[in-house]
């Protein structure tokens, strides 16, 4: 008798050091997940920039060129479209 509840005991240890286990692990991939989402609207955003940056006849080059020359300037004043003046 005293064995089988001692027994029980060490078991329900063992699962609660699963259990918590199989949730870090579960964390782990729902972290993953995030950054690949991240990393995957990051992209789709550039690549939505570069569309609106070729609608307007310009490179990438080109925009961080006018951006750098601009230095600062306030929004719209160059004469250069610019992703900021798009969007």
């Amino acid at each position: 008798m005293r064995v089988e509840s001692a027994d029980r005991k060490f078991c329900r240890v063992r699962d609660v050091r699963r259990t918590a286990a199989a949730r870090a692990s579960i964390n782990r991939r729902t972290a993953l997940q995030k950054v690949v989402r991240w990393r995957r609207t990051a992209y789709t955003s550039k690549r939505i920039a570069r569309a609106k940056l070729a609608e307007c006849g310009l490179t990438q080059w080109e925009h961080g060129l006018t951006r750098w020359e601009r230095g600062g300037e306030p929004r719209g004043t160059s004469q250069v479209a610019t992703l900021f003046d798009i969007y």
